[in-house]
């Protein structure tokens, strides 16, 4: 905590001219620090706007790849932070009483250039008092000297609104583009923070038709091959479609007798494959082929438990297939699976479907 109090001696009953004085000090001190906290506030807002219409707009027209709007995001925040740092934070921490930025001495001259009938008398009472610990004719002396002062607001010297006037033609610009961007076009404002903020999506400039994969899932098991299937729709469409995949790009083969229709297959892919469709200049989003294990039952065995008036002990039966049991016995079944999530056993007459657990 940073405070100011009087020198050994000084005691506001005895002196109260020089205690006025030393009140007028603290307060020009504090509206110097909200100067400096509201200037500091539009130079911040000046250079964060500027940027972030500048930023909004190179990704709106250029749709820039994945590592550049990282790197737009990060230096967007960490100027963010050097602003908040340099221009908020210690003005605000100052006003706080939290560090100092402005010596009494400091303060005296500003006042004193502010006020020519300050002129160097306030210094000279400031420096002097530190001088006047115990020394009971100089303290007066000093007092006589505070009196001449009283009357004398100095924080009057600071016009805020002035000193701040300078600085909103550099802030009203890139704040009008954001407020007349956000009431006819938000698409420019919207659009672009949510690609630079979701930088690791890939984002492609909007084609004249639509990629419609036909697909209904995007999963082939291993070992298997799988048939991509494409259409295009729209007011002008490309004449070919590729796929991209691992920077290699594959041309689809058109279907038969349709100009919309394209198709390609996967040959037994051994690992998931991430691909994008390119046409007439223009790319899709990422799709995701996904290949899993094919579901394999190994084994079974049904455990059954005979009812108490057959006198039959339980057996375990592998691999059964249909079973003919006593009415009232209770069936177990134990299944042995491969790259199998869920599983369920289906009855007839009457139909039953038993999910395992």
């Amino acid at each position: 905590m940073v405070a100011t109090t009087p020198a050994t001696g000084v005691s506001p009953d005895n002196f109260p001219a020089l205690s006025q004085v030393r009140a007028e000090l603290e307060a020009y001190k504090r509206k110097f620090y909200l100067s400096l906290l509201v200037r500091g506030g539009l130079v911040a807002a000046a250079l964060l706007l500027s940027l972030f219409v500048v930023f909004n707009a190179l990704e709106y027209f250029l749709y820039l790849p994945t590592v550049v709007r990282a790197g737009l995001l990060f230096s967007f925040l960490a100027l963010a932070g050097y602003a908040v740092g340099r221009w908020l934070w210690q003005p605000a921490a100052a006003l706080a009483n939290l560090r100092r930025l402005l010596s009494d001495e400091q303060a005296a001259r500003q006042v004193g250039d502010l006020f020519p009938q300050v002129q160097d008398r306030l210094l000279n009472a400031l420096q002097l008092q530190g001088q006047a610990r115990g020394n009971e004719l100089l303290l007066a002396s000093l007092e006589q000297r505070a009196a001449q002062l009283q009357g004398v607001s100095f924080a009057q010297g600071i016009d805020i609104p002035q000193q701040s006037r300078p600085l909103w033609k550099y802030v009203l610009p890139p704040l009008a583009i954001v407020l007349l961007a956000l009431a006819f076009f938000p698409t420019f404002i919207t659009q672009s923070t949510s690609h630079i903020w979701h930088f690791q999506r890939h984002y492609s400039r909007p084609a004249p038709f639509d990629f419609i994969v036909k697909n209904k899932a995007l999963r082939v098991f291993k070992g298997e091959s799988f048939t991509l299937e494409v259409s295009v729709a729209g007011q002008a469409l490309p004449a070919s479609v590729s796929l991209l995949a691992d920077g290699t790009e594959r041309p689809l083969a058109k279907v038969n007798g349709r100009a919309d229709a394209f198709r390609y297959t996967f040959e037994q892919p051994a690992e998931d494959v991430t691909f994008q469709l390119s046409g007439a200049g223009f790319v899709s989003e990422e799709y995701h082929l996904t290949v899993v294990e094919r579901p394999d039952l190994r084994d079974f065995t049904v455990q059954v438990t005979y009812p108490a008036y057959t006198g039959r002990p339980a057996e375990t039966i592998r691999n059964g297939g249909n079973l003919t049991v006593p009415e009232g016995s209770q069936l177990r079944w134990q299944f042995s699976t491969a790259a199998t999530e869920a599983l369920s056993l289906l009855f007839e007459n009457p139909t039953e479907t038993v999910p395992g657990t």
